[in-house]
């Protein structure tokens, strides 16, 4: 798959979405995170409001956190949110299973740690830090 590339610039931080240097997998990891769910009928990737398999929807409710401040409910909410997100890789079978961290490393910064189990002998760890406004 091709995205062309694409640089956020904004309060001195810049992020580039062009996967480049990533592996599929990430690919999916970071499309999982990052494309926003239909949240409440509104909102969201447009695609989940007629998905092709009924109740099959893409992405990730992270978005809907952008204005939270960063407690601990927030926090848990933000992992279930991801755990969520990337069930279908098991499902699919891609993965065997994977495991989420979730932290505040600073003031208005979110950061998400990703390990994937792959197989017995493989995994992959995702790592994801940028202001908790831009998720």
């Amino acid at each position: 798959m091709y995205l062309a590339p694409l640089l956020l610039e904004g309060q001195g931080v810049s992020f580039d979405l062009s996967f480049k240097n990533q592996s599929p997998l990430e690919e999916a990891v970071m499309l999982s995170l990052f494309t926003d769910r239909r949240y409440e009928g509104r909102g969201g990737w447009w695609g989940d409001a007629m998905p092709p398999i009924e109740g099959v929807l893409i992405g990730s409710y992270l978005h809907t956190l952008f204005r939270e401040k960063q407690t601990e409910q927030v926090r848990l909410q933000a992992q279930r949110y991801c755990e969520q997100a990337l069930a279908w890789l098991i499902e699919e079978g891609y993965i065997e299973s994977f495991s989420v961290s979730v932290s505040f490393p600073r003031a208005e910064w979110i950061l998400i740690e990703i390990t994937l189990k792959i197989d017995a002998n493989n995994q992959a760890l995702v790592k994801v830090e940028q202001p908790l406004g831009a998720i």
